[in-house]
């Protein structure tokens, strides 16, 4: 039993470095898009000092987001027959 405890402690032990490196690049995105771009600059690993959400505004100002959910969708749809899904056209995209 004492084998197993001492095992599970090694592999915690082990398995804190991966969960933060995994977890840091999500931190800074979510920390980083609340900023403003000047506090960003000024600190981009600190948390923002006031919520600033004109990164979000803008970016469904600026961009059609369904449009390019439907885009890759369509991508999706054609990359099934170039690597053979499809057999009716020989495995050859006729989507572009």
């Amino acid at each position: 039993m004492m084998v197993t405890n001492k095992r599970n402690w090694l592999l915690d032990i082990l398995m804190l470095p991966v969960g933060i490196m995994t977890f840091f690049p999500f931190y800074l995105i979510i920390v980083n898009t609340l900023k403003s771009t000047q506090e960003t600059a000024r600190s981009p690993m600190s948390l923002p000092q006031r919520l600033d959400f004109s990164n979000y505004v803008k970016v469904f100002k600026e961009t059609d987001l369904l449009r390019s959910f439907e885009k890759q969708s369509d991508f999706n749809r054609c990359v099934g027959p170039i690597h053979g899904a499809d057999r009716r056209y020989g495995g050859v995209s006729h989507c572009f």
